[in-house]
This record gives structure tokens, C-alpha cells and sequence, in this order.
């Protein structure tokens, strides 16, 4: 079980990825990013990008 709930913020600092890098692989730009970590409503297709894209840079190591 998950012990405290973490923002779309929070979790991009986890895995160390500015704003800036996960917009460059989403093709997006940052005050896109911004805006999707500031939503407390968005569709299931965009969080999913948002995730794939911190885990793809992380598992690369970048």
C-alpha cells in the first residue's frame, strides 16, 4: 500500500526530470508540462504519455 499520495510534480522530481527534458520527448513545450502537472482533471491518454515519459528517460538513464 502506498503510504502518501504524490502529485505529478512531485513524482517527475523523483525520477530527477526537469520540466523541460519530459517535454522534449513528449514533443510538447514545457509550460504544456506545467499544466498537466497543475490539472486535477485530465484524460486517462495524457497521464499515461506523462508517465510512459518519465519511466522511458529513467530507464535510459537520462
Amino acid at each position: 500500500m502506498i503510504a502518501e499520495e504524490m502529485g505529478l510534480q512531485e513524482l517527475r522530481k523523483a525520477v530527477l526530470q526537469s520540466q523541460q527534458n519530459l517535454a522534449e520527448l513528449l514533443n510538447v513545450k514545457q509550460g504544456e508540462i506545467s499544466k498537466i502537472e497543475h490539472r486535477t482533471d485530465m484524460y486517462i491518454s495524457t497521464l499515461r504519455s506523462y508517465i510512459e515519459g518519465l519511466f522511458y528517460r529513467t530507464t535510459l538513464g537520462n
